[in-house]
């Protein structure tokens, strides 16, 4: 799961900074007044793709990045919902956001489980 998610960032950040202006004029949106503030979003979700390799690497270890993964792409959701709503952006610019949607319910859940593996572990180890 967190090798996809790692997967899913860097391919959204390979779309959005090769891809954004054939993007925008199929979704009959004007393009960019300037560049800097998509590169630098594209940034941090490559550096999230990174740190969701990490943890797919070792499962045991990483949980904040898990925990901030979570907030961060509910995060995205909400953003991109709000501008939705908002009529600044069509449907299928925010689409995308669903699958974040998605993952950071899948990290909700494997840090519910781990926790509960946790506590379970604990609690055997003092022979209860």
């Amino acid at each position: 799961m967190f090798l996809a998610a790692a997967l899913w960032n860097w391919l959204v950040a390979l779309v959005s900074l090769f891809a954004n202006e054939m993007i925008r004029s199929g979704l009959r949106m004007p393009p960019l007044a300037d560049s800097l503030n998509l590169h630098l979003a594209m940034s941090c979700i490559c550096l999230f793709g990174i740190g969701y390799y990490w943890v797919a690497r070792d499962l045991s270890k990483n949980q904040a990045i898990v925990k901030l993964g979570m907030i961060g792409k509910f995060g995205v959701f909400a953003i991109l919902l709000g501008h939705v709503i908002r009529g600044d952006i069509p449907y299928a610019l925010a689409a995308p956001g669903v699958i974040d949607l998605v993952f950071a319910a899948l990290f909700l859940e494997f840090l519910m489980r781990t926790r509960k593996m946790e506590a379970a572990a604990n609690h055997a180890d003092f022979g209860y």
